[in-house]
């Protein structure tokens, strides 16, 4: 889903387009690569802005949900069309030499959702790579990441990142791993209780907020901190980010 077109500087990070799809649109253009890889590939490509009724009936359709997006309201748009039908997420970003990616997945009474974690009116939580730039191989990184979650969802195998942050850090090649549960403030917190029969566990403490640093605890013990404001972007703020451990 994508009504954009590809431009040149879109292919050091965009493999799927070549400058013979330059000015193409990016959904076709993606449908294009695809097939020529695999031609028994089924690609339904919508070459246009998908808005709410659009995302609805799209979503309805599909098993697993895939944020490749790079702007908040989208990602907004996107988690609450998937939690509204009860369809599992895997949500990636990446900026700069950053990435991050976990699983929102409704099925899963703790899980949370995307407004647990990041405030709609946060402007921290709305850095583009547009603006700040990001290093090509770390959307491949992240993208291949985010592609196996999906492909371990629809499979039903293995432990996904629901209920957990993975981090990545390229310049320094080190990757990190927090817990991220629901926050009571959210505020689709109610729709989430009715939708999954949440019961809050009693989890004691699970960290603390510093300065706009989130302080985690490894398995040792030994404290360290992560700064989640900057990366890309805060989380909200409390109970944003609740870290408990590094896992």
């Amino acid at each position: 889903v994508d009504a954009d077109t590809v431009s040149v500087s879109n292919l050091s990070r965009q493999i799927l387009h070549t400058t013979s799809t330059v000015n193409v649109n990016k959904a076709k253009s993606a449908a294009i690569a695809v097939e020529r890889l695999n031609p028994h590939c089924r690609i339904i490509p919508v070459p246009e802005f998908a808005d709410a009724v659009k995302l609805k009936a799209l979503v309805k359709n599909a098993d697993v949900i895939l944020d490749c997006t790079d702007n908040l309201a989208t990602r907004i748009a996107v988690s609450r069309a998937a939690h509204d039908a009860g369809k599992p997420l895997v949500f990636a970003s990446a900026v700069r030499f950053s990435g991050q990616l976990t699983v929102f997945d409704p099925s899963v009474p703790e899980s949370p959702c995307f407004e647990c974690i990041f405030e709609e009116d946060d402007p921290g939580n709305d850095v583009k790579a547009a603006a700040v730039g990001v290093f090509s191989s770390v959307t491949g990184i992240v993208g291949t990441l985010q592609a196996t979650e999906a492909l371990k969802i629809a499979a039903g195998i293995g432990s996904t990142l629901c209920g957990r942050m993975l981090f990545i850090d390229a310049l320094n090649m080190q990757f990190d791993t927090i817990r991220v549960k629901r926050r009571k403030g959210c505020r689709r917190f109610f729709q989430c209780l009715r939708n999954s029969n949440f019961q809050w566990p009693d989890t004691g403490k699970t960290g603390r907020r510093q300065g706009g640093r989130d302080t985690v605890r490894n398995l040792e013990g030994e404290n360290h901190e992560k700064k989640i404001s900057g990366m890309l972007g805060r989380g909200r703020g409390g109970e944003s980010l609740k870290t408990g451990e590094r896992i």
